[in-house]
């Protein structure tokens, strides 16, 4: 035979024969594990070319696809490893994360309510419950649900922040200020619990510890327009014009789109 001939031959079937499922796998969640989530996308959907009846491999997708933002595609394969597998705890708990991302709270808390049946020991199915609840206002149930939260895992920082915020939309500033500092025992770098914390403080009257606070988180997170933004009105607060001005154009170069309007009215 024709050397030619040969190599074509072989070159066709190290072709034809491509990568194994389980290569594909195992390249999809080290892709994951990398944040690569597009890459993990297109070998996910390889995989389920080759094996179409995981759950775990859609959940999987929809995770991916979240990360990207893509929460709507997302719902749609988390509706499948549901239907593939409707004990699946996790696959409602991430499909109410994904409506929840979609401002569809009512329709996040059924999916949350689904997955804390199937696994009640799961202190992040009640935290991102009590958010969606907060959100529709329904106020003791998120409370609810963040003790229940805590109850089960008292080193949880983000369900203090997120307790706190729902203590600081009541008004109750001192009760916010208290869960927040819960956080930064246990997590001493959470931008949160130090930008939530300075908003809390502000309205106490407590200027120096808000500006302590959003100097923190402005050391932790350096692009955060926000954080800018809140110390600029903070400074112009306590008579500090020259520095508000300084931080509303740090504020404006970050793309916060009050911060133009501001210096119109604050600076010259």
């Amino acid at each position: 035979m024709n050397k030619y001939i040969v190599a074509f031959v072989l070159i066709f079937l190290l072709a034809s024969c491509g990568r194994t499922a389980k290569e594909i796998r195992n390249s999809a969640t080290e892709k994951m594990s990398n944040h690569d989530y597009n890459g993990a996308i297109e070998d996910l959907h390889e995989y389920l070319e080759k094996v179409p009846r995981s759950a775990i491999s859609y959940n999987d997708l929809g995770l991916a696809e979240s990360e990207i933002g893509d929460y709507t595609r997302a719902k749609v394969d988390f509706d499948m490893a549901i239907k593939l597998n409707p004990r699946m705890a996790v696959a409602y708990y991430n499909r109410g994360r994904a409506l929840q991302a979609n401002r569809q709270y009512f329709k996040a808390v059924d999916d949350y309510n689904k997955a804390a049946a199937l696994d009640s020991n799961n202190a992040s199915i009640y935290n991102n419950r009590g958010l969606a609840k907060s959100s529709l206002n329904d106020i003791e149930g998120a409370r609810a649900d963040y003790d229940k939260a805590l109850e089960m895992n008292p080193q949880d920082s983000i369900a203090f922040v997120n307790r706190g915020l729902l203590e600081y939309k009541l008004g109750n500033y001192q009760k916010a200020i208290e869960d927040f500092n819960k956080a930064l025992n246990l997590a001493p770098g959470f931008f949160n619990a130090y930008f939530d914390r300075a908003g809390a403080r502000q309205m106490l009257g407590d200027y120096t510890g808000a500006m302590a606070d959003l100097d923190k988180s402005i050391s932790l997170k350096p692009k955060n327009a926000l954080a800018y933004y809140n110390r600029a009105m903070l400074n112009f607060t306590i008579g500090k014009n020259d520095a508000g001005c300084n931080d509303l154009h740090q504020a404006a170069d970050l793309g916060d789109k009050e911060a133009p309007v501001k210096i119109k009215d604050h600076c010259k």
